[in-house]
């Protein structure tokens, strides 16, 4: 795999691709199922298995069809999702930094996620010790918007955007924005959903995780 086309820019979600999120996600889905008085609740290797299928919240608490105590649920996880105390569980994949610190020699790195406040955005690549690696953070936070949207508005609204770019993300929602903005597209397996979910959406690519992008596809 190796593309043709010269790329000027690489577009990365933040959550999934950078970043390991399982421990936030099954912190926060834990934390709920205790406080609302769910007593199924799947380990924490079920869950993520779940997760990564995209199954949804009723079924990931034991329940077939919505009700108010799923309602309640799903509330409580957008409530609670993006606390600064739970972002503090996210972890930098232990690779990360060296295929950044390779690309950047070679290319613009502009993050593009999907987050409701954009300072805790900021101060968690800060925290991280990221921010060295990205020319700009895009932030789509329209939480009226679907996040496919939402990110694609964050892209084509940035003065630097150009055809030729790469966006490398790990959900639909990336795909689907990298079509709309009609630049290729690169799905990880280190996130949220797993291969046989997102061959569902044609990616241009599917690789375990971004040292992919340098042994796989060449960039």
């Amino acid at each position: 795999m190796r593309f043709e086309n010269r790329i000027k820019t690489i577009y990365f979600d933040l959550d999934g691709p950078i970043l390991d999120v399982s421990r936030r996600y099954f912190f926060v889905h834990a934390n709920i199922c205790r406080h609302l008085g769910i007593k199924y609740a799947p380990d924490y290797k079920d869950y993520w298995r779940k997760k990564r299928m995209r199954m949804p919240f009723g079924e990931l608490i034991g329940f077939l069809e919505a009700n108010t105590l799923v309602n309640r649920y799903v509330k409580e996880w957008v409530k609670q999702i993006e606390k600064d105390s739970v972002l503090e569980l996210d972890k930098v994949f232990p690779y990360v930094e060296k295929v950044l610190s390779y690309l950047k020699n070679k290319y613009d790195l502009v993050i593009v996620t999907q987050r409701r406040r954009r300072r805790t955005v900021l101060e968690e690549i800060s925290k991280l010790n990221l921010k060295k690696y990205f020319k700009d953070i895009l932030v789509g936070n329209n939480q009226k918007e679907e996040p496919h949207i939402s990110k694609y508005r964050a892209v084509i609204e940035y003065p630097g955007f150009n055809k030729n770019s790469v966006f490398v993300g790990d959900t639909e929602a990336d795909i689907n924005a990298a079509k709309m903005l009609k630049i290729r597209n690169i799905a990880v397996l280190s996130g949220i959903r797993n291969r046989g979910f997102l061959e569902n959406f044609e990616p241009d690519y599917i690789i375990k995780d971004i040292r992919g992008l340098v042994d796989e596809i060449g960039l």
